[in-house]
């Protein structure tokens, strides 16, 4: 999972405004280097005495907090080459409401040149300890505050961090901190920040040096400590004029058409507000340019979504950038981007949400949510696979009354193809196909929890019957099974300490081969599968984390075994199973109709570029893509006897191309491979 430097402040604090240590003055300031909101302000330096980005407030107090001298991995641990951290400050701690405006970490080692890329966060927060090693503040509950490459200290002292994006704290709750680096080469093991020694285990640190982890699935922590890094925190009164842009609410996938573009933005002042602008840009060609008006009171802390008006999306990929054109006290939130990608057709993976709900949703865009198919499958289901063949595509799916079954990726009715022979005590869980062979496999697990044989099957696709292949000499809870174009199987344990790991399969001995370590996170006894795309890539619908705040879509690096958030699915603990991806082996390569001879498609099938001729000499006029449904995809002038098609931004399958000339128009199948 990608990882960047974050720091996490749980708003817990105690005041010692006297510094008892006599640590040497020196001070690096760094200016925040650009994070995700702060589009338009200064890349980070080192200065001595900078010009603050921002007013600050007035009434500044800085506030120490720890007076210990112990050389600890709080905040960032600079002897591996990627870590992040979390800890908590209490209120009684800090003792003051206002705007944070800065925070400082005193370092006691030589250089941070190869640790230097961090992205801090602050949040409240109502824990006082993190009660384990996966316990980590959810992302979803703090603020991206500063983001930046600094400049290196030379030596001992205090670095400071002026925030972009202030946090106003309301010295209620208590405050976390968490510290996400992301540069990837490492420092000296003597290159560690001041800690102090505390009662409660307030502190949270995970570390690699091959694993750049997302702050959005931090997974488990390796150290889980009772100590804080020591820090100072500047603190004013709270701004009274701050709008802040705080999403752009647009899916990170579509098809081309129209799109209605929204955002949502957020009152961070005391102060209500109204009567302001805020504008909406796309690079799109007409470029996309959009000002709405807010002329409704938006009151402190209130947030509203604006609706800007329709975008006519083309395929491609594109930067939308929102910014707030009020001029306010804190220019760190004012701007938002994202980036939003326009396909030919988008991806149908089929799943049964919740155990029992056959749904679908995009592989480009699980975030987009789901659209049920049917009734509820009875019973429980278990593992998926999408079968695809030169005369079918069904989607399989394991009960829990070991069936095997196909529904309907149209209705969601279900189909009893037949029992697979499973019995009571017996987990049949896996379901995998291997196009190669034309295999439909399958994985059982017998025994007991956690130290279950597993036994790998083929089963008919026409009756359901299983027949062993063999028992693996490996025990353990080995959840799903996929298989990849080329046949290679590939397996997910679940852990009795909840930690997930990635395994390859022979399918001839069933013999576990480790891949990695662990997948850096934990992973559900219940619910998740795995199935690959047509393009060959490993998709995992996990149920990851402690709480269903880390349910969503993953890939699997098939070569190191770690997953990477695609994106979350909409809403917490969002449980699936029995995963089958669209795809389409069969591929065609003659032309469909009495008029083929007219022009030719070459190469076909293709990846990226396909050359259209005609065969008499005819003026082509125009050319067309067309999906399977008949949904335009591409349209072009052509008036040449040829033309070059691009088709590297298409989803794998099956068009239609049209050329159209003055005797007629005429119509082929193409197929896009990935």
């Amino acid at each position: 999972m990608k990882k960047c430097l974050t720091l996490i402040l749980c708003a817990v604090f105690s005041i010692n405004l006297a510094i008892s240590q006599n640590l040497t003055p020196n001070h690096f300031t760094s200016v925040n280097g650009g994070s995700t909101k702060a589009l338009d302000n200064v890349v980070g330096t080192v200065d001595k005495n900078p010009a603050p980005a921002f007013n600050q407030g007035n009434a500044k107090s800085e506030i120490s907090i720890g007076t210990g001298t112990g050389l600890e991995r709080y905040p960032i641990y600079a002897y591996f080459g990627y870590s992040y951290t979390q800890s908590i400050y209490l209120q009684s701690e800090i003792g003051q409401s206002g705007s944070i405006t800065k925070i400082s970490y005193y370092f006691n080692g030589a250089t941070l040149a190869n640790s230097n890329d961090w992205t801090i966060y602050i949040g409240h927060t109502t824990k006082t300890a993190f009660a384990s090693t996966t316990d980590w503040e959810p992302l979803a509950n703090l603020t991206q505050v500063y983001s930046g490459v600094f400049t290196s200290p030379t030596g001992p002292g205090w670095i400071d961090f002026i925030l972009t994006n202030p946090f106003n704290y309301n010295n209620t709750d208590n405050l976390v901190i968490a510290v996400d680096e992301n540069a990837a080469n490492y420092d000296n093991a003597t290159d560690k920040f001041y800690s102090s020694t505390v009662t409660d285990l307030r502190s949270l640190c995970d570390y690699s040096d091959t694993e750049n982890f997302d702050p959005a699935a931090p997974g488990t922590a390796g150290y889980h400590q009772a100590l804080i890094p020591n820090v100072k925190i500047t603190i004013g009164t709270p701004l009274t004029d701050d709008i802040g842009v705080i999403s752009v609410d647009l899916n990170g996938a579509y098809t081309p058409g129209t799109v209605s573009p929204k955002a949502t933005i957020k009152n961070f002042g005391t102060v209500a507000q109204s009567g302001f602008n805020v504008e909406m840009t796309i690079n799109s060609t007409p470029a996309y340019s959009q000002t709405y008006n807010v002329a409704a009171s938006l009151a402190p802390g209130a947030t509203t979504q604006i609706t800007f008006p329709n975008w006519t999306a083309a395929v491609g990929s594109y930067s939308v950038k929102v910014k707030n054109l009020f001029v306010d006290l804190n220019l760190g939130n004012d701007s938002l981007l994202k980036n939003v990608n326009v396909f030919a057709s988008l991806t149908n993976a089929y799943c049964l949400k919740g155990g029992y709900q056959p749904a679908k949703f995009f592989l480009e865009s699980p975030e987009s949510g789901f659209t049920n198919l049917g009734t509820p499958l009875v019973p429980f289901g278990r593992g998926g696979a999408y079968v695809a063949t030169a005369t079918s595509e069904k989607w399989f799916v394991l009960d829990s009354d070991y069936n095997l079954q196909t529904i309907d990726t149209l209705t969601g009715v279900a189909t009893l193809v037949g029992a697979t022979g499973g019995i009571a005590g017996e987990f049949v869980n896996g379901l995998a196909y291997d196009k190669s062979t034309n295999t439909l496999y399958a994985s059982k697990l017998s025994g007991t929890y956690p130290a279950f044989a597993f036994n790998l099957y083929t089963i008919d696709q026409t009756t359901g019957v299983m027949t062993l292949v063999a028992t693996s000499p490996s025990t353990g809870t080995f959840l799903e099974i996929a298989c990849n174009n080329a046949g290679d199987m590939f397996a997910i344990e679940h852990q009795q300490a909840g930690v997930g790991r990635f395994y390859s399969v022979d399918k001839t001995t069933a013999a576990l081969t480790l891949i990695g370590t662990d997948m850096g996170g934990n992973v559900s006894s219940n619910f998740q599968d795995i199935d690959f795309s047509a393009n060959d890539i490993l998709y995992f619908t996990a149920s990851m984390g402690t709480d269903g705040t880390l349910d969503g879509l993953y890939t699997i690096n098939t070569s190191t075994g770690l997953p990477t958030l695609i994106n979350l699915f909409p809403a917490a603990n969002t449980q699936l199973v029995g995963l089958g991806i669209k795809k389409s082996y069969s591929y065609v390569s003659i032309n469909e109709n009495n008029n083929e001879n007219n022009f030719t498609l070459f190469p076909n099938p293709t990846k990226d570029l396909v050359s259209v001729i005609s065969k008499n000499n005819e003026i082509i006029k125009t050319v067309k893509v067309l999906s399977l449904t008949g949904q335009l995809i591409y349209s072009e002038n052509v008036n040449h006897i040829a033309t070059t098609l691009n088709t590297a931004n298409f989803s794998a399958g099956i068009y239609f191309v049209e050329v159209k000339t003055n005797n007629g128009v005429y119509t082929q199948k193409i197929a896009v491979t990935k």
